[in-house]
């Protein structure tokens, strides 16, 4: 908290506090004993932040503040009625943001955190034919051969992609 008062007031400002808050502090020790005085002077440093921040920026009452949000809704939405090709645009770009923030969650989703839903998915294969000059898709024939003939598969499935 020191280096935020010495951020807010001048070097001699800071030093008369600090002095003056020492002095006290000592008068404080030997009437209530050493815990309750540093603990006094804990509070005493806050109040003299919190003093330092009033003065230097005044004070700010979150109450007096809110009755004017209301103001500012019915200010932005007379203002975007005002300038209707504004506000069509403004509106389908937050919408367009939002719509494709979500699609980009539920695919990360889906594909990344979501693991497969096979039972030991880590043991997938996928069994193509791309070696050249012999690039065929499976025929029925071949995939109950591949059936047939690999009884450690524990399951085999086909797919057509067109």
């Amino acid at each position: 908290m020191r280096w935020l008062l010495a951020r807010l007031i001048s070097d001699d400002d800071r030093r008369a506090i600090e002095a003056d808050l020492a002095e006290l502090y000592e008068m404080r020790r030997r009437e209530i004993g050493d815990a309750a005085a540093a603990k006094w002077m804990r509070a005493q440093r806050r109040q003299a932040i919190w003093h330092v921040i009033r003065e230097q920026f005044g004070s700010v009452n979150p109450r007096s503040t809110m009755p004017y949000i209301g103001r500012d809704i019915r200010y932005s939405l007379r203002s975007l009625v005002r300038v209707p090709t504004l506000a069509l645009t403004i509106i389908l770009t937050v919408g367009v943001g939002l719509g494709a923030t979500a699609a980009m969650a539920t695919v990360v989703r889906a594909v990344i955190i979501n693991p497969l839903p096979y039972a030991d998915a880590n043991k997938l294969f996928w069994i193509y034919t791309d070696a050249k000059p012999f690039r065929f898709r499976f025929s029925v024939v071949d995939y109950r051969a591949l059936e047939r003939d690999h009884p450690t598969f524990s399951g085999i499935a086909a797919y057509l992609w067109k």
